[in-house]
């Protein structure tokens, strides 16, 4: 964000101020805001934080376990659990959406470690499924699945999903091959005829509005595969709807992220 657009989100979240009060009160509201953006961004550890922001780690703790999930509320609020959009598919005017997932690197896990490692990345992890509408908004996501799970089979049980499609479907890769509601893409053995290989050029130039997703939250260091959260789950998912609900405030208010 520029200045100017931090000014504005502080603004949105003024009324957080009275509840941050007694956190870390050496620092102003806008530098409470401002370091938990830092974390979730850099990713540094408490004591970097510490002497950016001329604190102690201990309050650095305590302000993160307070402002972290109030924020998470507040920006639940831009992802609207529905298709805002009018824009459709040209394969079809059924097709209103983009669903795709990404994978949130975490350190293993004390127990049921199997269920959270991923034999694709190599790595143990939580997984985030998108569903974008074509605009490139952030329709609903569903967070924390097990990166065990294969994309076609967690997905075939996101009710979620399912409900907010209301018989219309969602365009994805061929990892969601077999899902009721999911328009998959096609492999490359099986572009056998120009009609196959115009639908999957369509497919694919559709699915681009995802991708200005996907990069924005692993530009997020606490959600990247390239980064471990060491921290607790309730946190990791806190993150995502932090990153998520601020990607679309982003886009509503300062048209970023264009899919020009």
């Amino acid at each position: 964000m520029y200045v100017d657009e931090f000014s504005v989100l502080l603004e949105d979240v003024l009324y957080l101020e009275v509840k941050l009060e007694k956190a870390a009160t050496k620092l102003t509201f806008a530098n409470k805001i401002l370091l938990i953006f830092f974390w979730i961004v850099k990713y540094h550890d408490y004591a970097t934080l510490a002497w950016i922001f001329g604190s102690s780690p201990a309050v650095i703790s305590v302000l993160i376990d307070l402002a972290l999930p109030l924020l998470a509320i507040h920006f639940a609020r831009s992802i609207p659990n529905r298709i805002e959009s009018n824009t459709v598919s040209s394969l079809s005017s059924r097709i209103v959406a983009v669903i795709d997932s990404t994978i949130h690197a975490r350190r293993k896990a004390a127990k049921d470690q199997h269920l959270y490692w991923n034999d694709h990345y190599q790595m143990h992890g939580m997984m985030t499924h998108l569903l974008v509408d074509l605009d490139g908004y952030i329709a609903s996501f569903i967070t924390s699945v097990a990166s065990k799970l294969h994309d076609s089979n967690a997905s075939r049980y996101f009710t979620s999903f399912i409900r907010l499609l209301n018989g219309r479907y969602a365009l994805g890769d061929p990892g969601y091959n077999g899902v009721p509601y999911v328009i998959s893409g096609l492999k490359f053995n099986q572009l056998g005829t120009e009609e196959r290989k115009e639908f999957d050029r369509i497919s694919r130039s559709e699915q681009v509005v995802v991708e200005h997703v996907n990069s924005f939250i692993k530009s997020c260091k606490v959600l990247s595969k390239k980064n471990q959260f060491i921290h607790g789950r309730d946190k990791h998912i806190s993150c995502v709807f932090v990153v998520c609900g601020w990607f679309n405030w982003m886009r509503r208010e300062f048209s970023k992220f264009s899919q020009s």
